[in-house]
């Protein structure tokens, strides 16, 4: 069989009081963890301890993706209004708005890079359509891909928000 390797397991504790949605695990030593009440975590020791890196001034918000290069620079995105992609260059000690959309059916799903320059993030969609986001520059700016290009199919269609769980580039 593929998996037939045992692995083990050591339970690791996080002192906050939330939930947890979005994982990225950049290698053996480095992961970033987001989620609920503006909450975001980061390990450089493979899970030993958790480093405490929320962007405190803004705990209303949900966090559902995060991306990593390694252990100094990340992207998260945010679910919920305001929908918004912030970037760490300095391993979550400030942390820099790069994108926003105040709509109230704005909802970051995923976010997901190819390179450590080309990256894209989808929200559910606004009005019809799809809202698509990328980055060419390591996530410092982001623009809209599509505009009322890319139809929803259902009404009240959504996609699955954890851990960029609905997309792939």
């Amino acid at each position: 069989p593929l998996c037939a390797r045992a692995i083990d397991w050591d339970v690791q504790a996080i002192r906050a009081e939330t939930s947890f949605h979005g994982l990225y695990v950049c290698n053996g030593d480095v992961a970033w963890l987001c989620g609920g009440k503006g909450s975001i975590y980061k390990t450089i020791d493979r899970g030993k301890n958790w480093i405490d890196c929320s962007p405190g001034s803004l705990p209303m918000l949900e966090f559902r993706s995060i991306y990593a290069e390694d252990a100094q620079i990340a992207v998260a995105a945010s679910a919920g209004v305001p929908a918004i992609l912030l970037k760490t260059i300095d391993g979550g000690k400030s942390w820099k708005e790069v994108y926003r959309n105040d709509s109230p059916q704005a909802f970051f799903d995923g976010l997901i890079f190819r390179s450590a320059k080309d990256g894209i993030a989808v929200s559910d969609p606004i009005g019809d359509s799809w809202l698509l986001v990328n980055t060419t520059d390591g996530g410092d700016s982001w623009h809209d891909l599509v505009k009322n290009n890319c139809p929803a199919s259902l009404k009240s269609e959504a996609a699955f928000a954890a851990s960029n769980g609905s997309l792939a580039y």
